[in-house]
């Protein structure tokens, strides 16, 4: 198979770029992999020049067993951020369940409140969370825990977002999405973008030396207990970022109802045309034990 990796075809003058200084960092990730995926980049940028890194892991690992942490993907990740030089002691789990955890209003505050006395003990400068998009039910909820707590505490750090996946498609803001479309109707041929935005706001990429690039595909390698090819594939380029600027989580983060997502999945339900739309599309529904489940299902208290 050969994978064309898109990179960003616009001017470099268009874009803008975050800056990494010796920052007291925080990264907040639904599961052990996520934290990679979403900064790996800017973490080795920060060690690199003296700041600190603190990872927090929200859910245990391993499927609706009760909150028992899952000890093959904690040591993973050690393995993983050991590689930019992030000791154990920097890296922590909130060990929700991995299926069933944070599904229902109660314990949603009990987190909350958790991560409200975790921004109280310390001095972030930058805190990095899930983009609130649809793709997985664990991350959007992480994004909402987090920001709500980030606001109830008063904090003066920033928070940003990073994307990972979701089922929003649009010609004019995600063409590449459709590019990919097409490049698997290709035999042999499939075309690959980092991972999209699914609304208008402040971009931040994050430069990075092919050294560091390769570094960050190196920690991602350590995460043996998932398909790692696919990571490579779907995760392994520079990070991106986009400032936080609030939701109504009482809303899906895109118009699902008008959405091409809709109408796959409508489509799915036919026999005749179920493998062929899975071959193209993946997922086209959060990912969660009742794929129907979004956010929005919880009683949540904005």
């Amino acid at each position: 198979m050969y994978y064309m990796h898109y990179r960003v075809n616009i001017n470099t003058e268009a874009k803008e770029y975050i800056t990494v200084n010796d920052d007291n960092i925080v990264i907040f990730a639904a599961h052990q992999d996520d934290g990679v995926i979403m900064t790996g980049g800017y973490a080795m940028q920060a060690i690199k020049k003296g700041g600190k890194v603190n990872v927090f892991y929200m859910f245990d690992g391993e499927p609706g067993n009760g909150r028992k942490r899952n000890i093959i993907r904690m040591n993973e990740s050690f393995s993983a951020w050991e590689l930019i030089g992030i000791e154990k002691g920097n890296i922590h789990f909130l060990d929700y369940d991995e299926y069933y955890g944070l599904s229902d209003a109660a314990e949603v505050e009990e987190c909350i409140d958790e991560v409200v006395d975790i921004f109280k003990e310390n001095n972030f400068d930058k805190i990095f969370i899930p983009l609130y998009e649809g793709g997985h039910y664990q991350h959007d909820i992480t994004n909402y825990i987090v920001s709500r707590a980030y606001i109830r505490s008063g904090i003066n750090g920033k928070i940003y977002e990073c994307p990972e996946y979701n089922a929003y498609y649009s010609i004019k803001n995600t063409p590449e999405k459709f590019l990919s479309l097409l490049s698997k109707l290709v035999p042999l041929c499939e075309y690959r973008s980092s991972p999209l935005f699914i609304r208008e706001g402040s971009r931040l990429y994050l430069v990075m030396s092919d050294e560091e690039l390769m570094l960050k595909r190196e920690m991602l390698q350590a995460f043996k207990t998932q398909d790692v090819e696919r990571l490579l594939i779907l995760y392994g380029f520079k990070d991106s970022y986009q400032a936080y600027t609030g939701y109504d989580y009482s809303k899906p983060p895109f118009d699902y109802e008008n959405s091409l997502a809709k109408v796959v999945n409508n489509l799915k339900t036919v026999p005749v045309l179920r493998s062929i739309l899975w071959t193209l599309f993946d997922k086209t529904k959060t990912r969660h034990p009742d794929p129907d489940f979004m956010i929005t299902r919880i009683a949540i208290d904005e």
